[in-house]
């Protein structure tokens, strides 16, 4: 759960104060709530940017997951640690079986 809360006073026509921009320590029941929930503040300086830019990395990271960037790091890793040992042929198998059904498709669907 995320939430962006502000305080804001009345602002007078001609005051050039930042209207929902938090000036000063949480409130008391704003704290009561931070540790109910076990949440985390943090500062902002605007809710327009940091919502945009957190936007973008969620996306981003969305983007990488589809990629599965770690993948073939830990693939290599794991397909050493079998090669070593001759008792995971099973795995190795496996391993290589499900990595040519990968290729498989991805090759299947460039045609697409």
């Amino acid at each position: 759960m995320l939430l962006c809360a502000w305080q804001s006073r009345g602002v007078a026509l001609g005051d050039s104060r930042p209207i929902g921009r938090r000036v000063g320590p949480l409130t008391n029941a704003a704290s009561e709530l931070v540790k109910l929930r076990h949440a985390q503040v943090i500062e902002i300086n605007s809710a327009d940017s940091f919502f945009t830019e957190l936007s973008e990395k969620v996306d981003s990271l969305a983007d990488l997951a589809r990629q599965r960037p770690l993948a073939g790091a830990l693939d290599v890793a794991t397909l050493k640690r079998y090669l070593a040992d001759p008792k995971h042929r099973i795995q190795l198998q496996d391993l290589v079986a499900a990595e040519s059904e990968c290729l498989h498709k991805e090759l299947s669907n460039l045609g697409r």
